[in-house]
């Protein structure tokens, strides 16, 4: 208890009964409709989405894949379009600067 409150320092009492509870309260930062300093709209940044082709499981189906097998190809047919989606739009990404680094998958 002692540990909660050293942490919260003068918040008080609710702060303390959250940290206990192991909730954590969200802090959002963003901008205002009127104001560009503080308020709870999200940031004016550019998001960058890219899509690809789809992957059809029902294809690897017709191969006669089932089970781990089938789930193995899928994978790796996803990778691979993850991977060139990746290299095809690395560079877009990032207006007036080329990445150097790789994308690496964590299996």
């Amino acid at each position: 208890m002692e540990d909660a409150a050293r942490l919260n320092g003068s918040t008080g009492e609710l702060t303390t009964f959250l940290y206990l509870k192991g909730f954590a309260l969200p802090i959002f930062w963003g901008r205002g409709v009127f104001t560009y300093n503080w308020g709870f709209l999200p940031k004016r940044k550019p998001i960058n989405v890219v899509t690809g082709n789809p992957i059809s499981a029902e294809a690897f189906r017709a191969k006669g894949l089932e089970g781990e097998a089938l789930i193995d190809a899928v994978h790796e047919a996803y990778v691979q379009g993850l991977r060139s989606l990746f290299d095809e739009y690395k560079d877009r990404t990032v207006a007036g600067k080329t990445r150097t680094e790789s994308m690496q998958i964590v299996q």
